[in-house]
C-alpha cells in the first residue's frame, strides 16, 4: 500500500510537473549568456530590425512580448512588429506595411525610468501563435532611432538561442546561406533585445471578448488610426480573433487580415462602427460592444506636418496693426498648434503688419490663410512668400473685401533649407523646417450711420510767414 501511494505522489509531481513545464513562460534574451550584443551600434530613424524565430517543437507557442534595446529617450516612440512566413532571410523590406509581411502589434512605449540603456518590453500583451514546426522572420520597426549590435559576420556570440523547442536566431544565423538579421538594408546585423513565450493550451468553454480601449473616436477623414483589444481571452490555442466593421445599419465585415488584439486603420472617409469577434474551435463566441469613429469637420483636419527639426526653425512671429495681434516666441518645433489660443484680428479689407524671424542661420518663410474654410492650403491662399534664405522677413497682409466673418485657420512655415517652403509634409526636406498654426480672425466692419461728427480744428486761428 505505501509502494503504490508513493508511485501515486510520484505520478501527481511528474504531471503537476509537466503542467508547470507546459505552461511556463519561455524568454529569450539576446543580452543574457552571450559576447557583443551591447546595443553600441545606431543609425536610421523608422528602420526596422529583423530576426527568425523557430518553433521545432511539436506544440504551437504563442508570442506575447517584445523587448527592444531602450532607455527613457524611447518614451513616446511607436514601435510595430511584422512577419513573414517566405522573406526567411536575405535583405528584407525596408518599408512597412509590406508585401510578404503581416502586421501583428504596435505600441507607443511609456513607463521608462531609466536613462540606462538596456533591453525593455516595447510590445507586451500579444497573442501571435507561432505554429508548431514553423519558422517566422520577423521585423521590429520603430519610429525613433534604430539600435542593434555588431556591424558584421562574427560580430556577437551566439546567434541562436534556444528553449523548450523554440530558438532566437539573429545576425548572421543563416537560412538558404543568407544572414536573418538587417537593420534596412544593412547586414547582418544583431537583434539586441528580447521575446516572450509560452505555449499555447487549447481552448475550451466560452472565450472572452473584453473591450475596445479607445471607445468612439473622432479622426480626420483619410488619417490613420488604430484600436486596441483589451481583455480577451489569450494565451490558448484554436482561437480566432477577428475584427469587424459596417457603415451605418449595414453588415458587419469581416476586415481582412485582422486577426490580433490592435489593428491599423489606413484612414476611413466616411462614419464606421468596429467590434471584435473571438471563437474558439469548440463554436463558442463572443463579441466586444462595438464602437464608432466618426469623421472630424475639414477645419480640424489641416495637412500634417513630418518635419523632424526640434531646434530650428521661427523664433519669432509677431503682428501689428490688427485689432488683435501676435507676438509668439515659443515655437522651434516640427509643428506647433496656436490656432486656439493666438488670434490676430482685422476686418475685411483692413491690413495687417508681420514679421518672422529664424531660430538661427538663415531659411525661406511662407504664410498661407485658409479664407474659404475648406481645410486646404491652396495656392491662392498665400499670403506671403520670402521666395529666398533669410533671417528676417517683413511684410502685410491685406484681408480680402469678401472675406468671410469668423475664423480662419493661418499657417507661417519656415525652412532652412528651401527658399519656398510648402505648407505640408516636410515642407521642403525631412529636417531643419518647422511650421505654426494661429487663428486669423476677420471681425465686420461696422457700418457709418447717422450724420458724422467732423471735431474741430485744435488750435484755432493763427498767422504763419510767406514762402
Amino acid at each position: 500500500m505505501t509502494k503504490i501511494f508513493k508511485s501515486f505522489l510520484a505520478t501527481l509531481s511528474f504531471l503537476l510537473l509537466g503542467i508547470s513545464l507546459s505552461h511556463a513562460q519561455i524568454i529569450l534574451n539576446t543580452t543574457i549568456g552571450s559576447t557583443g550584443y551591447t546595443g553600441n551600434s545606431s543609425n536610421g530613424y523608422g528602420w526596422a530590425i529583423t530576426f527568425v524565430l523557430e518553433n521545432t517543437s511539436n506544440q504551437d507557442m504563442t508570442l506575447t512580448d517584445v523587448g527592444d534595446w531602450t532607455n527613457n529617450t524611447n518614451n513616446g516612440e511607436t514601435f510595430s512588429l511584422y512577419y513573414s512566413s517566405s522573406s526567411l532571410s536575405g535583405v528584407p523590406a525596408t518599408v512597412f506595411p509590406a508585401t510578404g509581411w503581416n502586421f501583428i502589434a504596435q505600441n507607443t512605449v511609456s513607463g521608462i525610468t531609466t536613462n540606462a540603456f538596456g533591453v525593455n518590453n516595447v510590445i507586451s500583451g500579444m497573442n501571435f501563435v507561432l505554429p508548431a514546426n514553423t519558422t517566422y522572420r520577423f521585423a521590429l520597426r520603430t519610429t525613433g532611432i534604430r539600435r542593434f549590435s555588431g556591424t558584421g559576420p562574427g560580430a556577437c556570440t551566439p546567434i541562436s538561442f534556444s528553449s523548450s523547442g523554440v530558438s532566437l536566431c539573429v545576425g548572421d544565423y543563416l537560412i538558404n546561406g543568407n544572414s536573418v538579421g538587417y537593420a534596412y538594408i544593412y547586414g547582418p546585423r544583431f537583434f539586441t533585445g528580447s521575446v516572450t513565450l509560452e505555449p499555447s493550451i487549447a481552448c475550451t468553454g466560452a472565450p472572452v471578448a473584453g473591450g475596445i480601449a479607445e471607445g468612439n473616436m473622432d479622426v480626420c477623414a483619410s488619417d490613420p488610426f488604430s484600436l486596441t483589444d483589451t481583455g480577451a481571452t489569450t494565451g490558448v490555442g484554436n482561437l480566432t480573433y477577428q475584427w469587424q466593421e459596417r457603415v451605418g445599419t449595414g453588415a458587419w465585415t469581416n476586415i481582412i487580415g485582422a486577426n490580433n488584439n490592435l489593428i491599423n486603420i489606413s484612414g476611413i472617409t466616411t462614419a464606421t462602427d468596429y467590434r471584435m469577434w473571438v471563437s474558439c474551435s469548440n463554436n463558442l463566441s463572443d463579441t466586444t460592444a462595438p464602437i464608432t469613429v466618426n469623421i472630424k469637420p475639414v477645419t480640424q483636419c489641416y495637412c500634417h506636418v513630418t518635419t523632424s527639426n526640434t531646434s530650428s526653425g521661427i523664433g519669432f512671429f509677431g503682428t501689428t496693426n490688427g485689432l488683435i495681434n501676435i507676438s509668439n516666441t515659443t515655437g522651434k518645433a516640427s509643428y506647433s498648434d496656436y490656432s486656439s489660443t493666438l488670434t490676430v484680428a482685422q476686418i475685411p479689407g483692413g491690413v495687417v503688419n508681420f514679421q518672422i524671424n529664424t531660430v538661427n542661420s538663415t531659411a525661406g518663410m511662407a504664410i498661407w490663410i485658409d479664407w474659404n474654410d475648406n481645410g486646404d492650403f491652396e495656392t491662392s491662399e498665400q499670403v506671403f512668400n520670402a521666395a529666398a534664405l533669410v533671417s528676417s522677413s517683413t511684410g502685410d497682409i491685406t484681408v480680402p473685401t469678401n472675406a468671410t466673418v469668423g475664423p480662419h485657420r493661418m499657417r507661417v512655415a519656415s525652412h532652412q533649407l528651401t527658399a519656398s517652403p510648402g505648407p505640408c509634409g516636410n515642407l521642403g526636406s525631412q529636417v531643419y523646417g518647422e511650421a505654426e498654426d494661429y487663428n486669423f480672425e476677420v471681425i465686420a466692419s461696422t457700418l457709418c450711420t447717422g450724420t458724422p461728427n467732423v471735431g474741430a480744428i485744435s488750435n484755432g486761428s493763427f498767422s504763419v510767414c510767406s514762402g
